[in-house]
């Protein structure tokens, strides 16, 4: 397999599992929002597929600095930000998606806090959610505009 054929099969499988991170983050906050619930596995899924998307995306970052970066700006600058607001809303996701998992695993030692530790692993799950779609949404039209 050559070097630009393996950058093409990791932008996919990094847009494909960033779909899928989006699904797997709208699960535990709709679970921690109901008190008794189980939501270990649907928190641990989330948080580790979240990282691994994150690691992904680090790893053809400097490929698409040196590759695509310049000419996306040229062809359209807007998409060139938009992609520059997606790699900085994606930390975003990485950050939200680990505060609601140590937060419902907090919750989860049942003491005088679990309730309010639990509501905001939601509430955290739920802004990486919605952040994640963001993500992928402006991941998915740049990567119409470009790819390697």
């Amino acid at each position: 397999m050559s070097g630009e054929t393996l950058l093409q099969l990791g932008q996919a499988v990094h847009g494909h599992l960033g779909w899928l991170a989006v699904a797997a983050l709208v699960h535990p906050a709709l679970l921690l929002r109901r008190p008794g619930r189980r939501a270990a596995w649907a928190v641990r899924a989330a948080v580790v597929l979240v990282t691994l998307v994150a690691l992904g995306g680090a790893a053809l970052y400097p490929s698409y600095r040196t590759q695509l970066r310049p000419g996306l700006f040229e062809m359209s600058p807007t998409m060139g930000w938009s992609f520059e607001r997606k790699e900085a809303l994606g930390l975003f996701v990485l950050t939200f998606s680990w505060v609601g998992g140590v937060s419902a695993w907090l919750s989860e030692r049942r003491g005088p806090q679990a309730a309010p530790l639990r509501e905001a692993a939601a509430l955290a799950f739920a802004l990486a959610a919605t952040a994640a779609a963001v993500v992928a949404t402006l991941g998915t039209a740049v990567g119409l505009w470009t790819r390697f």
